[in-house]
């Protein structure tokens, strides 16, 4: 979660919210699943969350963040096989 309090004045573009929350993510996350599937989860929840309509970025890492969490861990082990 450091690195995404940190960065969070810094988000301007989606790419720059994936960054730390793929931090964050790997750190929590590293011993369960393999970093390319945690990635492409990072990316996608941050794709669900940043839109055209989006006004408001500086917490979307941080809800990006929240979203991985709760996500089952079995949902991100299926896209390994």
């Amino acid at each position: 979660m450091k690195a995404v309090l940190d960065d969070r004045a810094h988000v301007t573009t989606a790419a720059a919210g994936s960054a730390p929350v793929f931090a964050d993510a790997r750190r929590s996350f590293a011993p369960e699943i393999d970093a390319v599937t945690l990635q492409e989860q990072v990316a996608e929840v941050v794709a669900l969350l940043w839109t055209d309509a989006t006004k408001v970025t500086t917490f979307i890492p941080l809800l990006a963040l929240r979203d991985l969490w709760i996500r089952p861990l079995g949902d991100l082990d299926a896209r390994q096989m």
